[in-house]
């Protein structure tokens, strides 16, 4: 859907920033699944750690990285429990993230992507994060960058993460 010359602009949500913040990244094989499965809309799975991890920072579900304050789970255990059944019940489109990312995550995956055969679009830019979202550009034209796998893993794609809460109940 690119062309040749053409240059697809996406602005993400680092996790790290955001309700997803004790979710994990989404994984290239998950990404590689789904695709593969023709997974179009979030799944049980999806939705149900969406609802028991989701949270908010001091009321606000997305945030500026280095922030100070509380991070909590939107939902008690029960009550996202409860969300899920009836979510998965109804067969009306809920809406989830079905992917998490911080940066170096997405560029890795994107690369790998590329590798693999399933995209011809390579990184042209990242920026870093701003406020609670990076922005990536990808063209076919791009020459993409060799990428440390390092880099993920000894912070585990967050960095060091404070004590998490949950909602009582």
């Amino acid at each position: 859907m690119v062309k040749d010359e053409g240059v697809l602009t996406l602005v993400i949500p680092d996790k790290r920033a955001c309700f997803d913040y004790f979710r994990p990244v989404t994984s290239l094989s998950e990404f590689i699944d789904r695709h593969d499965n023709g997974l179009k809309r979030p799944s049980s799975g999806s939705i149900a750690e969406f609802l028991l991890n989701s949270s908010t920072h001091d009321g606000q579900i997305a945030w500026s990285l280095g922030a100070s304050g509380n991070i909590e789970t939107t939902h008690s255990p029960c009550a996202a429990i409860n969300l899920w059944r009836e979510a998965t019940r109804a067969s009306d489109y809920y809406d989830v993230h079905m992917s998490c990312f911080v940066p170096h995550v997405f560029r890795l995956l994107i690369h790998d992507l590329n590798a693999l055969g399933f995209s011809h679009l390579k990184e042209l830019s990242v920026s870093a994060t701003v406020e609670c979202e990076f922005y990536v550009s990808l063209s076919r034209a791009a020459t993409g960058v060799l990428l440390e796998r390092s880099e993920p893993v000894s912070t585990n794609g967050m960095g060091a993460a404070p004590a998490r809460k949950s909602t009582p109940g």
